[in-house]
């Protein structure tokens, strides 16, 4: 969603780690990583063999792949929250 070039196909990956470069790296590179559904199992692999990574959420269609301590999602209730979003 962000300004990083992307190699791959996935439709959304959230990593959580307490560095932020790390989780916004690894978000990138996990997401390069996935071309299809089958591709969520073997990034998830790779991704808990990184240091620093604590969590991730991995989404290719249907398909949700979820490792290691993911913090409470909650639903954002911002009335404005339509006018905050950048568009082109």
């Amino acid at each position: 969603m962000g300004h990083s070039l992307s190699f791959g196909k996935c439709d959304i990956a959230v990593i959580f780690s307490k560095k932020a470069s790390i989780a916004d790296t690894l978000a990138t590179a996990a997401a390069n990583q996935v071309k299809t559904e089958k591709d969520i199992e073997k990034t998830l692999e790779w991704l808990k063999k990184k240091k620093y990574f604590e969590g991730a959420i991995i989404i290719k269609n249907n398909k949700i792949g979820l490792i290691g301590s993911i913090p409470k999602l909650t639903k954002n209730h911002d009335p404005n929250l339509e006018t905050k979003i950048t568009k082109l």
